[in-house]
């Protein structure tokens, strides 16, 4: 984990307070090809995240299923779509970030809902940090979340450029019925078309 992330202060909101606990090894990874619902799955490497894309974009079910992160995660290299294509094919669990850091996140898109989740419904994204990514989509963009609905986004902060159409944003693109509590976002946001709803960064429109 970076050091320098723990009990960090941006403007006020307290991120990351606590190291958490070890993990229990005996616990499953993210290797599976379906979840159980109250199952909590770890997620320690590149590899990893894009296992639980894969499985998410072509519809398996994470409704009530708990993902953990165990490492900090270089994604440098690494081709990303993100987690939750569409609509119909969102994140709908529990991601805890648990304080680790990915970095290096892009994905370079002409299609909608674009993120490290880029739909997510029902779901709790948290303690999660994101450094120098750079994400390039259309409509629903955000560094953390392209389309939140009616899903719990906090304690969480990203770091980079995103660029898309509209519902563009540093941390969430679009909030539907969603709760968003400390979030920090720090770098460019720029809208191609109409900008709504930006959440957590001043904006730019070209």
């Amino acid at each position: 984990m970076h050091k320098k992330y723990l009990n960090c202060d941006y403007n006020g909101i307290q991120l990351f307070k606590t190291k958490t606990s070890s993990v229990d090894q005996n616990k499953r990874v993210v290797k599976q090809t379906s979840f159980v619902a109250g199952e909590t799955y770890y997620v320690d490497k590149s590899e990893d995240l894009g296992k639980l894309q894969n499985l998410v974009n072509s519809g398996a079910d994470t409704t009530n299923v708990i993902f953990e992160l165990t490492s900090d995660i270089d994604m440098t290299g690494v081709t990303f779509r993100g987690i939750g294509i569409d609509s119909t094919n969102c994140f709908k669990g529990t991601f805890d970030g648990q304080g680790h850091i990915i970095s290096g996140l892009e994905i370079n898109t002409t299609e909608s809902y674009v993120g490290l989740f880029g739909c997510t419904d029902k779901a709790t994204i948290k303690n999660i940090g994101i450094i120098g990514c750079k994400i390039n989509g259309a409509r629903y963009t955000g560094g953390i979340v392209g389309l939140a609905t009616s899903s719990n986004i906090n304690n969480s902060f990203c770091c980079g450029n995103i660029v898309g159409n509209v519902s563009v944003g540093g941390c969430v693109g679009e909030s539907a019925t969603s709760s968003l509590t400390n979030l920090y976002f720090k770098g460019d946001v720029t809208s191609t078309g109409n900008l709504t709803r930006c959440t957590g960064a001043s904006v730019r429109a070209v």
